[in-house]
């Protein structure tokens, strides 16, 4: 019985020796792909910034474009709602001269 413990607790210490022995030899190569990692995704927030502001850029446009668009087309309708009312006063009094002609 004395010896299977003791065995056991030479195999659990070595074990847990390697398993930390493995992370202290490793623990530089994590630090440097970490600052990889960082520095990839510090380039990758550079340029989503870039296209941020080339995005808010073109949808300045495209609202001035609008805004042009929509006071062009307000302009039109009222053009075309003053050139009808004038077609209209021209008919009607075209209208009412004929009529007096016809009553004469």
């Amino acid at each position: 019985m004395n010896l299977k413990k003791i065995f056991f607790s030479a195999v659990t210490v070595s074990v847990l020796c390697a398993l930390t022995g493995c992370d202290y030899i490793e623990e530089g190569k994590p630090e440097s792909s970490l600052l990889k990692q960082q520095e990839e995704h510090n380039n990758k927030i550079v340029l989503l910034e870039k296209q941020q502001a080339q995005l808010k850029s073109q949808l300045e446009t495209i609202q001035k474009q609008q805004t042009g668009i929509i006071n062009s087309t307000k302009t039109l309708t009222h053009v075309i709602k003053s050139v009808k009312d004038q077609q209209n006063t021209f008919i009607f009094t075209e209208l009412t001269q004929q009529k007096r002609s016809i009553s004469s």
